[in-house]
This record gives structure tokens, C-alpha cells and sequence, in this order.
């Protein structure tokens, strides 16, 4: 199963320009199983993704992307948006301890809103996000590096603000995650590789360092 695990909206995430259902027709043509929804420091309120996902036949599961004051976080299964400034430890030793699973978002992207190296120093950390689809090559195989040499997961995704950004980098899992509470499991398993879309194909296709 093939799913884009970091993706914003135009109603949620003022700097996305990708409405929710055009963005959702656009992962299905690229042949994605499903989609995260990750705004920024918000929950979104969206109602209709059952039809949508009826309508499309690709799933809509629900994260958040939280700025710590150590760079983005991508959480999954957190009860509630933290207040004022979080620690990226804290956060991460949170979503453990509650069941969740926490992805280092473009950990080296030249915006300062990467925990960089910190990545080896966040116990509990379930995956590093090593290929993002905003963030240039070398930053990203950097990423990838690191994070093997401490053994850490990790994942692929578009971080879509734009259609034509979705899907270029996603992450493919060995079974069927139906809930986000699948989603969850299968991310603390480890059982999941980084792709790419080949344009050439029109399939995705594993990652050449």
C-alpha cells in the first residue's frame, strides 16, 4: 500500500494552493492507495472524505504537522494541539507514551524548520522523513544517511503544497492499513520503504541512493 504521508490543504494551510478534492483526484490518477492530511498546528474539520474517498477510491487518513522549537514534527494519533512554544523531545516522548508515532520532517530542508542532526537524539522517534519532495537531493539523502547510522526508519513524502507536487515521494507499506490507528501500527512496525513517482512509468518505484 502506497500512501503520501505529508500533505497540506488551501483551507487549512494558508501557504497549500491544493483543495482537498482536487488534490485527492490527482493522488488517485498517480495510482496512490491513500493520503495524509497534515496541516499546520491544526486539526482539519473536514466532513466529507467519506464521499470523497468513495467518489475517488483512495483513503484519507489524519495527522498533524507541529512546529517544535527545534524544527516540524509529523504526529499521528495526538489527542490534542500543544500550547505555546513544545520541545521536539517532549513531543515525540508524548506521542510515545500515548500509543502514537512521530516522522522528523524534512530534517536538513534550508528553511530552519528541521531538527537536524537532532534526529539521533530524539528517543522514541518512530521514522525520519529522508526523502521530501520540497526539499533539494542532497539535503534529503543527508537525511537518509544519518538516519541509518542510527537505525532509525525512514519515510518518503510529497509535503504537496502544489498538484503538481503530489506523490513524487511516498511511502510504501508491506500490508493494508484501513484506520488510522493501522496507520499507526504499521509505522511503529517499521514495515514500510521510501518510493518515488517515475514519471517515465507512471509507476512508483524504489529509491537509488
Amino acid at each position: 500500500m502506497i500512501i503520501d504521508l505529508h500533505f497540506h490543504t488551501d483551507t487549512y494551510s494558508p501557504c497549500s494552493r491544493i483543495p482537498l478534492e482536487k488534490g485527492l483526484e490527482r493522488a488517485a490518477s498517480l495510482g496512490l492507495d491513500a493520503i495524509c492530511l497534515t496541516e499546520h498546528d491544526i486539526f482539519h474539520g473536514y466532513r466529507d472524505i467519506p464521499r470523497l474517498e468513495k467518489r475517488y477510491g483512495i483513503r484519507v487518513f489524519t495527522g498533524v504537522e507541529i512546529f517544535t522549537a527545534q524544527g516540524d514534527i509529523l504526529c499521528f494519533g495526538l489527542d490534542r494541539i500543544p500550547g505555546g512554544t513544545v520541545q521536539a523531545r517532549d513531543l515525540v516522548s508524548r506521542l510515545g507514551e500515548e500509543g502514537g508515532a512521530s516522522i522528523a520532517a524534512h530534517p536538513f530542508r534550508n528553511n530552519d524548520r528541521g531538527v537536524k542532526e537532532l534526529i539521533l537524539d530524539l528517543p522514541g522517534l518512530t521514522a525520519v522523513e529522508a526523502w521530501n519532495g520540497n526539499t533539494d537531493y542532497l539535503n534529503n539523502l543527508k537525511a537518509h544517511v544519518m538516519a541509518e547510522s542510527g537505525g532509525i526508519p525512514v519515510t518518503g513524502a510529497s509535503d504537496s503544497h502544489r498538484l503538481e507536487k503530489i506523490g513524487c515521494f511516498a511511502t510504501e507499506f508491506g500490508g493494508k492499513v484501513d484506520t488510522d490507528r493501522d496507520l499507526i501500527a504499521v509505522l511503529r512496525s517499521g514495515d514500510f520503504r521510501p518510493v518515488r513517482y517515475d514519471n517515465d512509468t507512471g509507476r512508483f518505484a524504489e529509491i537509488l541512493n
